[in-house]
């Protein structure tokens, strides 16, 4: 399994459409930055940040579970890492741990990229600033929390189908929060489903952010999220040991 995500990870960071994609996604961040910002104003530049990392992470993670995920798919390479010996289930969480330092590894870029952007405007790190930062990476873990969940739930369907198209279509769905909007307009229809939903990712989110703009994580959202996550894979695993794999 280390051999693999070895492997996987040496192939990920070959991959020159990757730094070309990156390299766009960071040059229209930059100059979207550079338009949209008052000088004069560093708050306001993190308070953009709020919805910068919605729309980047958007971009970000779709392109992450394609590599992931779906290159192999394409490749039709998953047969041939299962005849090396390596073990379906060993696959799966392999799949999930690349999602991870991927996403983070990307990540940490983009914030060391906005991090220089706002210090170049002047932002500081105390009082009423710093209280906007701390917010900010908070909201950026639960986004990164909540697309791992997202991946491994759309992953599901990617190892039934095996099908690019239809995992990644589920996972924006779930990501642009159509699947959240339509349960919840059913919510008061359906006699469990107003409980159920309380412990959906978005309804998750909403309640950690209300919580306050500072660094506290609680255990609950992690506990849930992780709950999202070995779920999947149970299902994933259950699903893919009995599935002949035709790619």
């Amino acid at each position: 399994m280390l051999q693999y995500i070895k492997a996987e990870l040496y192939r990920l960071a070959r991959k020159r459409s990757t730094y070309i994609y990156y390299g766009v996604l960071v040059a229209a961040f930059v100059g979207i930055m550079l338009l949209l910002v008052n000088v004069d104003s560093p708050t306001f530049f993190l308070e953009l940040g709020f919805g910068l990392v919605q729309v980047v992470s958007l971009f970000v993670t779709t392109q992450v579970f394609l590599a992931v995920y779906c290159d192999d798919i394409a490749s039709k390479t998953y047969a041939n890492t299962i005849s090396t010996g390596l073990s379906r289930t060993a696959l799966i969480l392999s799949k999930v741990l690349l999602f991870v330092i991927h996403t983070v590894t990307v990540f940490i870029g983009l914030v060391l990229v906005y991090g220089g952007l706002y210090v170049y405007y002047g932002g500081s790190f105390e009082g009423t600033q710093l209280i906007l930062v701390q917010g900010l990476l908070k909201f950026l873990v639960c986004v990164i929390a909540s697309s791992v969940a997202y991946a491994t739930l759309s992953s599901i369907v990617l190892l039934q189908f095996q099908s690019s198209t239809i995992s990644v279509a589920l996972y924006l769905f779930f990501n642009l929060g159509f699947v959240y909007n339509i349960l919840n307009m059913v919510r008061n229809i359906i006699p469990f489903l107003d409980e159920a939903m309380q412990f959906s990712i978005t309804e998750q989110i909403m309640n950690l952010m209300g919580s306050g703009p500072d660094l506290s994580l609680n255990v609950q959202f992690f506990g849930i999220m992780a709950a999202y996550v070995l779920v999947s894979i149970s299902i994933s695993t259950f699903l893919f040991n009995k599935k002949e794999i035709s790619v």
